[in-house]
């Protein structure tokens, strides 16, 4: 409950940012559709699956770029492979 206190002015200004870029005439077509996506999906879903969506993407790439990295330095090291 602390933490969903803590994080939800956080939440509060992604929905305000997302809900402002279809105000932008800029963009192409399938890019509003995406956008429409995310709100509508923001509309529909707690924060809570939002912050566990995130959090599980950020996890994901911070995974890899660390398995890339260790892939990288053992290319660079000729004794080990």
């Amino acid at each position: 409950m602390i933490i969903k206190l803590i994080c939800m002015p956080f939440i509060a200004m992604i929905k305000g940012i997302i809900n402002l870029l279809p105000i932008l005439g800029f963009k192409a077509d399938s890019m509003v559709a995406l956008v429409n996506l995310i709100i509508t999906g923001m509309n529909f879903f707690p924060s809570e699956v939002w912050i566990m969506i995130i959090g599980s993407i950020v996890f994901w790439f911070t995974v890899n770029i660390i398995i890339g990295i260790y892939m990288f330095i053992l290319d660079l090291i000729p004794v080990v492979r």
